[in-house]
């Protein structure tokens, strides 16, 4: 009995963010409202039904499902600003101009997206409101898990606008809906098993310069000063002038 009521919340919780998908469809452009709220349901489902190692004991569950709110609508409403152009565009004429628009967004969506999927992460995993997302650390310090993780961000967030505005040859929604959501749960669940923080890349040790020994030794002066007056009075003047740029002194006098 406690293992099942363990159970009930997620699997609530995961049931809703199933029901709301569909919830607005025949609304236009508002049904972008089901799919924007099922993120946090299945998001906050997930993190109780599968805890990350790093999630404290106890969690403001409402505060965190208000950062998840916050963050996926932020990301949702941007994509929608992205894609408004290039897909509507080809939809109705179909030119290459829109089909590479839309491309190019996508790229940049993802290139994005791999730079911040920790804070998807960190909210989800552990929690702690919007002010706990500056601990965030960049997302390309995880090359191949980095950028599969992005890709399940892209996918929730353009996969929900092909909900609101499917292809006009698609028989049914239901095409669409039941995809994404079997999808959406693959996405939130690897969130939370492999969404864990990137570790920095190791810094390059620079190279250690070993200090040249010193030379201007006071026991080295004596010697250098008498092989100056002895190149002088033997008339090598090459020498003379080698060892006064050594640094011998031509003021010191030599031992008796």
């Amino acid at each position: 009995m406690p293992a099942l009521r363990a159970l009930a919340l997620p699997l609530i919780l995961l049931a809703l963010g199933l029901a709301v998908l569909p919830a607005l469809w025949p609304a236009g452009a508002v049904a972008i409202v089901g799919p924007w709220l099922a993120q946090p349901f299945m998001a906050l489902g997930m993190a109780l039904l599968s805890p990350a190692p790093e999630a404290p004991a106890r969690r403001l569950w409402w505060r965190d499902g208000l950062t998840l709110l916050v963050l996926w609508g932020a990301t949702i409403g941007l994509m929608g600003l992205g894609l408004a152009w290039p897909y509507t565009g080809l939809l109705q004429t179909g030119a290459l101009g829109s089909a590479l628009g839309l491309g190019a967004v996508a790229g940049l969506a993802w290139t994005v997206l791999w730079r911040q999927w920790t804070l998807f992460a960190l909210a989800a995993r552990k929690g702690g409101g919007l002010g706990a997302l500056a601990a965030a650390v960049p997302g390309t310090w995880s090359v191949r898990r980095g950028l599969l993780l992005s890709l399940g961000v892209l996918f929730a967030s353009a996969g929900a606008w092909l909900l609101v505005w499917p292809p006009p040859r698609l028989l049914s929604p239901w095409w669409l809906a039941v995809p994404y959501a079997i999808a959406l749960l693959g996405v939130h669940a690897g969130m939370q098993r492999a969404g864990h923080a990137p570790e920095a890349p190791p810094v390059p040790l620079e190279p250690v310069v070993s200090a040249a020994p010193e030379e201007d030794s006071e026991d080295d002066e004596e010697p250098v000063a008498a092989d100056v007056y002895a190149h002088a009075r033997a008339g090598r003047i090459d020498a003379v002038i080698a060892a006064l740029d050594a640094g011998a002194d031509p003021d010191a006098l030599p031992e008796p």
